[in-house]
């Protein structure tokens, strides 16, 4: 039982890290255009480290606050 939550813990601490990594990506992009944001975006889809995916995370994040994406499920 210890590992497990020692595994969980480690896990949520991943994540917590990475959500923090997405929200500063955010506040850079916040600033961008409709039309560099949408290059960006296509920019980073293509790629598949784990900056680039972060990245792309949170210029969907800008896209959505801004109208785009909403009809996607």
């Amino acid at each position: 039982m210890g590992l497990l939550l020692d595994e969980l813990g480690s896990f949520m601490g991943q994540m917590a890290a990475r959500m923090q990594e997405i929200q500063t990506y955010k506040s850079e992009y916040e600033g961008m255009s409709d039309y560099d944001l949408k290059r960006e975006y296509n920019d980073l889809k293509g790629k598949r480290d784990s900056e680039s995916q972060n990245r792309l995370k949170a210029v969907k994040m800008v896209l959505t606050d801004r109208g785009y994406f909403q009809n996607q499920n």
